[in-house]
């Protein structure tokens, strides 16, 4: 039993040694008074597994089997756009983000009814 515990730790160690603040959001990059952060989107999968078969009658010991494995998958998925005076977010998919563009819109929308209600 000790021996899967082992591996289970030794795997969530690697793991944790893995994962990094900077894998979510990028670092940001400066050119002509404009910063641009990238933000991705991670996912890791992660399976671990052992075996402690029976005792041998020549050597007297429990052998143990066992394997872990892992993979992490990095997509960029927007970019965090900071101008002198603004901040955008520019989507990789604009498609899939018809609720964020809709929200985008309402300041432009309230400003212009604003206009014309003080038009009249």
């Amino acid at each position: 039993m000790n021996n899967i515990i082992d591996l289970l730790d030794s795997s969530v160690n690697k793991i944790k040694s893995m994962v990094d603040v900077n894998v979510v959001m990028g670092k940001m990059v400066t050119f002509n008074n404009v910063s641009v952060i990238p933000i991705s989107k991670v996912k890791c999968g992660f399976v671990s597994g052992g075996i402690d078969q029976k005792e041998t009658l020549d050597t007297k010991k429990n052998p143990f089997g066992g394997a872990s494995g892992g993979t992490m998958s990095l997509s960029p998925i927007a970019f965090l756009v900071i101008l002198e005076n603004d901040a955008k977010i520019l989507h990789l998919d604009e498609s899939s983000h018809i609720l964020e563009n809709l929200i985008d819109l309402i300041p432009d929308t309230i400003n212009k009814l604003t206009s014309l209600i003080k038009k009249n």
